[in-house]
């Protein structure tokens, strides 16, 4: 034999095996009926599995069929193999069960005084004489209306069903309505707690309650001795209209709820109180204060706050949350339908809800207002709002109280009430931030036609030119004790007032505690002197260091300290 006809001989072979055992194809199953009218059951192949002599077979859930025949109903497994459950000679069947175990209680048609129930401690996914069948005695049927029945006997110790349409729930020996859909049940009659299921799905929803809170129309479901109407992330919540919320923990004392349907709400654990019932599209904590609710509904938002005692309503229009606190005391900006607005701390209006668009700058009572073309100033602390006169306005980093704006090519700078404190004259302004970082508060960089620069300095609310543009180029750096220019390559100091700390005469400076070091001749070894000046700019003394090599550290232990 060649060795492509030995191939195809094992591979039959191969296939004969895995189908004689079942591996290949599951066996699958479906209730079938003959041409007289009969119901049986077929497998995948078409092989009646079960004898078509039944006048009805319906699915029971998990591979269980109940199946009638002469007016009797029974129950078949065939999850595994054919599995008669029960026979066909009941006339009610109730399917229960919970954890591992699968029950059965049945009433028989000819004996309407006789139950039995039928237990299965392995899923019922093995033979037959898995099975345990006994009578059930004491049968107590009780309607607990809404479509709901209690049904309660003893065999070996108490069982009961609670049922409603397909649904059963197993062992329940006494069962009560909380709301809704929602029932407690016991299912021991020494128990001082009980299970809460949801009788729509057989969910239980909260285990070992020994008690309920009854508080603003909601139901908290206590799992200890308290009678408080705390919630915590372990409680079970339902409104009284029926619906299961979910908890999530906000910051102390805030609770929010999530009910069934997706809607939020808000309780107070301090006061035991429901703030906003689970009626809402929305509620956002603010990330500012942790007191401070954004609440939302049919697309209208609003402002809450217990500590505040703020509460707008609804009435700003907005697909998206329309609010941002900026800083602790506010304000809050609005932006609601295409507008914008600002409100106080309290929610009161500052600047009406009819902006463009409002930005702030980089301090919180400073904002730019936009509308139809035209720019505007606000300032919350005086709750003035003006109109700018110029344009390219631009906030200073190092000076924030300042804008740089421009007009007809030219910059000068304005204050944050539009005030011109700098003349519109220089062709370039910047914060004054030197090379090595050195910074000098509420002052300016400004560079004449020339594109000599200079420096301004804001003095009791006026610009002043403290170093001149054009005299000194570069602007070496900025120290606590004044500005160090540089001449011809020389260094001098000017006091940030403008007055002369020393003129560009020196090679360096060394920088002290208290004094400060101006170094000359240091292009010589054998005449090195260091002039010493206090903070004030007062000449004190000069060293002559002469020839001998110059440690700084040393010099400023000894000389400025």
């Amino acid at each position: 034999m060649n060795t492509k006809n030995l191939i195809k001989k094992s591979m039959a072979l191969l296939l004969i095996a895995i189908i004689s055992t079942g591996v290949m194809f599951a066996q699958t199953i479906t209730p079938k009926q003959n041409d007289k009218g009969k119901w049986g059951i077929v497998d995948n192949t078409g092989k009646w599995v079960e004898k078509a002599e039944y006048s009805a077979i319906e699915p029971y859930g998990n591979g269980f069929y109940r199946m009638q025949k002469d007016g009797k109903w029974g129950v078949y497994s065939f999850k595994k193999y054919k599995d008669k459950v029960l026979d066909c000679k009941y006339s009610t069947i109730y399917k229960g069960g919970y954890g591992e175990k699968t029950q059965f209680i049945a009433q028989e048609k000819d004996k309407p005084e006789k139950w039995v129930i039928v237990t299965n401690e392995k899923r019922a996914e093995y033979y037959s004489d898995q099975w345990k069948k006994k009578d059930l005695k004491n049968v107590s049927i009780k309607d607990l209306g809404n479509g709901v029945t209690l049904l309660t006997g003893t065999a070996d110790k108490p069982a009961g069903f609670l049922m409603k349409g397909s649904v059963c729930i197993s062992p329940v020996i006494a069962a009560s309505q909380i709301t809704g859909n929602f029932y407690l049940c016991s299912s021991s009659s020494l128990s001082y707690s009980a299970d809460v299921y949801d009788i729509s799905t057989g969910e239980c929803i909260a285990q070992n309650v020994t008690n309920l809170v009854n508080n603003d129309s909601l139901l908290i479901l206590k799992h200890g001795s308290s009678n408080s109407g705390d919630i915590d992330r372990y409680s079970t919540v339902i409104t009284a209209d029926g619906r299961l919320c979910s908890v999530t923990e906000g910051m102390t004392p805030w609770v929010f709820l999530t009910a069934s349907d997706g809607k939020k709400g808000l309780y107070n654990n301090f006061d035991d109180k429901l703030i906003f019932s689970p009626d809402y599209d929305d509620i956002i904590s603010s990330k500012e204060r942790a007191d401070y609710f954004f609440i939302s509904r049919n697309g209208m938002w609003g402002i809450f706050s217990k500590n505040e005692n703020i509460n707008t309503g609804l009435i700003y229009p907005a697909k998206e949350c329309p609010f941002e606190i900026f800083g602790y005391n506010g304000p809050i900006l609005v932006a609601s339908d295409g507008k914008a607005g600002l409100l106080d701390i309290k929610g009161n209006e500052l600047v009406k809800c009819e902006y463009d668009k409002i930005t702030k700058g980089d301090r919180n009572d400073i904002f730019t207002l936009e509308k139809d073309g035209k720019s505007y100033i606000y300032n919350k602390n005086d709750k003035s709002l003006s109109e700018r006169k110029y344009s390219g306005y631009k906030r200073f980093i190092g000076a924030k109280n300042f804008f740089r704006v421009e007009q007809n090519g030219k910059f000068g700078v304005v204050d944050d009430k539009d005030n011109l404190v700098v003349p519109i004259k220089y062709s370039k302004i910047t914060e004054a931030i030197t090379s090595d970082h050195g910074h000098l508060d509420d002052a300016f960089h400004v560079w004449d036609v020339n594109s000599h620069i200079g420096v301004v300095k804001v003095i009791n609310g006026k610009g002043k030119e403290i170093v001149p543009c054009g005299k000194y180029n570069p602007i070496w750096g900025y120290e606590s004790y004044g500005i160090i220019v540089i001449k011809d390559g020389k260094q001098g100091c000017i006091k940030e007032d403008g007055t002369i700390f020393c003129q560009p005469i020196y090679d360096g400076h060394i920088n002290g505690m208290k004094r400060i070091g101006f170094v000359k001749n240091s292009a010589t070894s054998n005449d090195v002197t260091v002039d010493i000046y206090d903070y004030n700019g007062k000449y004190l003394t000069t060293v002559n260091v002469g020839s001998d090599y110059l440690d700084i550290r040393w010099f400023v232990q000894k000389y400025l300290m």
